[in-house]
């Protein structure tokens, strides 16, 4: 398998598959697989409910971004601008010098 994701899924369906079969407990398939019976539980019920793809690996969520559209184009536009128009002696960004000059151009009541 090349990737990690696709084995995980590889061993869930051999597990459902071993536990279709009939003869397994899940402390069994688990054992055999290195992992939780738990784990086996969710997948079973997983399959029961949505079929093949319940055991498909789903993407994590994760936090929404808390940066509204029009400041990330005004941080883009700090970014995109050579440090030395804003002041600094450098070549290159520092997220600090960034944060200030977004502060500086677009917020001067958050400094």
């Amino acid at each position: 398998m090349k990737s990690t994701s696709k084995k995980d899924e590889y061993r869930k369906y051999l597990a459902v598959l071993r536990k279709s079969e009939g003869s397994r407990t899940y402390l069994e398939i688990a054992k055999e697989y290195e992992i939780s019976s738990r784990s086996v539980q969710r997948w079973i019920a997983a399959y029961i409910k949505e079929g093949i793809n319940g055991l498909k690996n789903k993407k994590p969520g994760g936090a929404k971004s808390r940066i509204m559209d029009e400041d990330k184009e005004i941080i883009l536009s700090v970014l995109f601008n050579d440090p030395h128009i804003f002041g600094y002696l450098r070549n290159t960004w520092s997220l600090r010098s960034c944060k200030m000059s977004y502060r500086r151009a677009w917020n001067p009541n958050q400094l």
